[in-house]
């Protein structure tokens, strides 16, 4: 039997969305004199871990037990299959989408400039090769030197490498929470001190190189609040949650605003307190947990996984709606522009492609992998 959703979860995952496509437009066309605000325009790419850590909390909880005593191939396929139906339809359309673009910006540039199709400079990081790694989710493997095509989804290849994975590490660690179950834990917080770390010392990426190493720390610290979660260890009463996801709160505050701008350990310490966050929100009690289970929030958070996939679409394209233009609108009126454009077709790719395409996806998945997916 599957558990029950936890509704503060849900609703946490859009906030950190929209965070992640304001840094986007930012990062890309450059940051306004913000005050207070630059650090958390600067720091909003952090949020990708606080869903690895998500990610891996929901997966301990519905998955774990199934490969707790070993690992059959018919279980393992059955699970790849339906987590590639709920990643995969929404990321190939945006690849598809981008490849038209691409193509129709290279026949145009080809006729500017009186040469071949074949022989334009096309826009970096957009290859055939680069295509096809994109298209079988390895785009993320250590194989690029930069991100590729839809950027953003550089977290969808290390998720499908984590959901690979998935089967070893529950048989390893277990669905209950013990020996191992801390263990995986202690791994998962101290492994992101120690990637961000790495990472300050330039030796290691944290995106298209080295990704999958930033969701796997990320993933296994999620993974065992999971397994402390169902012990039952979990017994906090309603006041403490809040008063410890509002402390929680205050550290990633604090961290956005003033020490991520310098990078430095305060980065491996607003993660910490994501994971310090998320703890308070599991046990779906308290005035935080409340909060973010609010109907706009839920569904902000459930159209989420759309609103990030997809916003590349308007982030890419923004020169392109400037020389239609004519001008460059203020920075704020264009901000809240591809906020809203990202929120619309975040809501289309949920409901018109994402759910839709999720069980005949599953079922093809299943076909390949030589199983029958089970009904959801």
């Amino acid at each position: 039997m599957k558990p029950a959703p936890i509704a503060a979860l849900t609703g946490a995952r859009g906030l950190p969305a929209l965070a992640i496509v304001v840094f986007h437009y930012f990062e890309l066309y450059g940051y306004p004199t913000l005050g207070l605000w630059s650090g958390v325009a600067h720091s909003a790419y952090l949020w990708v871990d606080f869903f690895f850590m998500l990610s891996g909390f929901v997966l301990a909880r519905s998955a774990a037990a199934r490969f707790e005593k070993g690992i059959a191939w018919g279980d393992a396929a059955s699970f790849i299959a339906r987590r590639l139906a709920r990643l995969y339809p929404v990321h190939l359309l945006m690849l598809l989408l981008l490849l038209a673009l691409e193509i129709a910006l290279r026949l145009h540039w080809a006729g500017e400039q009186g040469v071949s199709f074949w022989e334009v400079q096309g826009t970096p990081g957009r290859t055939p090769e680069s295509f096809l790694s994109n298209l079988f989710l390895v785009q993320a493997w250590w194989l690029h030197d930069s991100l590729t095509w839809n950027k953003p989804a550089w977290f969808v290849s290390a998720e499908f490498a984590l959901v690979l994975l998935f089967p070893l590490l529950a048989f390893a660690t277990g669905a209950r929470f013990g020996v191992r179950g801390a263990l995986a834990l202690g791994a998962g917080l101290l492994g992101i001190v120690a990637l961000f770390s790495l990472a300050d010392q330039g030796r290691m990426g944290l995106s298209f190189h080295d990704g999958v190493y930033r969701g796997l720390v990320d993933f296994i610290a999620g993974y065992g609040m999971a397994l402390v979660f169902q012990s039952g260890r979990w017994r906090i009463p309603g006041g403490l949650l809040g008063a410890l996801g509002f402390s929680a709160l205050q550290v990633l505050a604090l961290g956005l605003l003033f020490w991520t701008m310098t990078h430095g350990p305060a980065r491996s310490a607003v993660v910490l307190a994501m994971a310090l966050f998320l703890a308070s929100l599991i046990a779906d009690r308290g005035i935080l947990a409340r909060f973010f289970a609010l109907a706009p929030l839920m569904f902000l958070g459930r159209v989420s996984y759309g609103v990030y996939i997809g916003h590349w679409l308007f982030i890419t394209t923004l020169p392109l709606i400037r020389a239609a233009l004519g001008f460059t609108p203020d920075w704020t009126l264009e901000a809240l522009w591809i906020l809203a454009a990202s929120l619309g077709f975040g809501i289309f790719l949920t409901l018109a492609v994402e759910d839709p395409a999720r069980a005949p996806a599953e079922r093809l998945f299943g076909r390949l992998l030589g199983v029958r997916p089970p009904a959801a």
